[in-house]
């Protein structure tokens, strides 16, 4: 059951998203997050740390088999060394198994993101990973430090500009519920 809600997850992201044309595997992986994180939905997928921030190998796998299976169309891009991922035809039947519900939820966080970066999306992603797993407050100040350890390339202005955002974003969907 969690494999079909993750592949109907993923599914919906490439539909709603891949479409406007800024879904990447990164952006995926950190809208994915931030759904498992905020909507507290069980996405199915665990994360873990890297380089980039949240990832999660399972999400990676996913996305290769949806695409090898051509419910998602997953395209290179050599000159921006960048993917893009959207939807099919194929992909109806998945998302269509998607729990109204679960689809409301994930409109209602991603909704809250659209037009973000993939570089905005890998910050606000890092500081909900670390206010999940060391239980620190996302306007804290051991947050920003916390970061910028994890981060450096961003400033701490911009870190904490970002946990603002981050903030603000969390205690309106909060309250819309």
């Amino acid at each position: 059951m969690e494999q079909q809600r993750g592949q109907g997850l993923v599914a919906y992201l490439a539909l709603q998203h891949g479409m406007k044309g800024g879904l990447g595997k990164k952006a995926a992986q950190k809208l994915m997050h931030i759904l498992t994180s905020i909507g507290k939905i069980d996405t199915g997928f665990e994360f873990s740390f890297y380089t980039y921030g949240a990832f999660s190998r399972e999400l990676a796998s996913t996305i290769d088999i949806l695409s090898n299976s051509d419910v998602i169309d997953v395209k290179y891009n050599a000159y921006d060394n960048s993917y893009s991922i959207k939807s099919t035809d194929n992909s109806a039947a998945l998302i269509e198994n998607l729990r109204h519900d679960i689809r409301s939820e994930a409109d209602r966080v991603w909704n809250k993101f659209s037009g973000k970066t993939a570089s905005e999306l890998e910050l606000l992603s890092t500081i909900l990973f670390v206010h999940d797993e060391e239980n620190i407050p996302i306007t804290h100040p051991d947050m920003t430090t916390r970061v910028k350890l994890l981060k450096p390339k961003y400033s701490n202005s911009h870190i904490s500009l970002a946990q603002g955002q981050l903030d603000e974003i969390v205690q309106v969907l909060a309250a819309d519920q």
